[in-house]
């Protein structure tokens, strides 16, 4: 069940992998971060739709245990004692496999405890100016939660997280920012908070976690968060039409990442040292223009994610029924025998 969930998670992730290499001129940033996140939301359904089909598929149980009365063959007492002799080589791989779920997961809850340690010790914006400046980007974006605004200065890049009741956490010097970097920095996090992604990165995260050993798995979430950042890179620059400008704020704020000592957070970091350089480039080439999704992407994105998981799930059945047809020697062995 397992290793057929990490090929069939494998299968999803390369389809899509070759899905936005051939549409990667057509596709917007934020089109391409939601193939991604499809991908790993069908590779975390693929047991559920399998489990449902085997159990609508599945026979009575009391036929089912006749049957098996009846065609058991006699050499089957040999078969069971060689399984059963060595019961710790299932419960070695079981060891292997899940140790480093159980360490990933650990992980994620030592960065979460983080993000919430910063934020109660950060101090609340006062300045009304900055406070009325988040609340008119905010309803420029449409987002009826309220965001709370901080500044601390255990963190270096500004960072957003939340739910329910979101935060900004500015850095410290944030407070001498000019007014133009504020905005880019504050509607870039009101972009990530609009579209929930403190909760897609935790869903997402969890998956890789559980599909560990798949190597594809780690692409795909590393694609999933360049994606968000150059979606919202766009969304920047569309509200301020200024790509020079964008540029130089992120590399302002760069400038006082050198050196950083901040924890591991589970949070959305504006900045990353990794993609930072690949962003200022699509920004400053102007590569930026498509970078919204269109409002009726969301249908083929669903046709694409059910096709995916009935391929998935035909594909279990039918290596069900060719696996438990006995050959016909066997029924002809069986006849006779209770």
């Amino acid at each position: 069940m397992v290793l057929d969930w990490l090929i069939k998670s494998a299968l999803i992730i390369g389809t899509t992998y070759l899905i936005v290499q051939l549409l990667s001129n057509r596709l917007s940033s934020a089109s391409k971060h939601l193939l991604w996140l499809n991908s790993l939301a069908c590779a975390a359904l693929v047991p559920l739709f399998i489990s449902l089909s085997a159990l609508l598929e599945a026979p009575t149980p009391f036929a089912t245990q006749l049957l098996a009365i009846q065609v058991v063959p006699s050499n089957s007492y040999v078969a069971s004692a060689s399984v059963d002799s060595m019961p710790w080589m299932s419960g070695s791989v079981a060891l292997f496999y899940l140790l480093p779920v159980l360490a990933f997961l650990l992980k994620l809850i030592s960065s979460i405890a983080n993000v919430f340690r910063i934020n109660r010790a950060a101090e609340p914006a006062l300045d009304l100016a900055d406070l009325n400046r988040l609340v008119q980007l905010r309803g420029q974006q449409r987002i009826s939660r309220p965001v709370a605004l901080k500044y601390s200065a255990q963190t270096i890049s500004p960072l957003s997280f939340g739910l329910f009741k979101p935060a900004i956490i500015l850095p410290e010097q944030a407070r001498c920012w000019d007014r133009n970097i504020t905005d880019d920095v504050l509607i870039h996090e009101l972009s990530h908070i609009k579209r929930l992604d403190w909760l897609t990165m935790f869903f997402t995260y969890v998956i890789a976690c559980v599909l560990w050993i798949n190597p594809l798995t780690w692409v795909d979430l590393r694609k999933f968060n360049e994606e968000a950042e150059n979606s919202y890179d766009g969304t920047v620059l569309r509200l301020k039409e200024e790509e020079t400008s964008y540029a130089e704020t992120l590399l302002s704020i760069a400038h006082d990442i050198k050196g950083d000592g901040t924890p591991e957070l589970f949070a959305q970091l504006m900045l990353d040292n990794n993609t930072l350089s690949m962003r200022i480039h699509r920004i400053l080439e102007n590569n930026m223009a498509s970078a919204a999704t269109h409002r009726f992407f969301a249908i083929p994105l669903a046709a694409l994610a059910l096709t995916i998981l009935a391929t998935c799930t035909s594909a279990q059945l039918m290596t069900t029924e060719s696996t438990s047809r006995p050959p016909p020697e066997a029924n002809r062995d069986s006849r006779g025998e209770i």
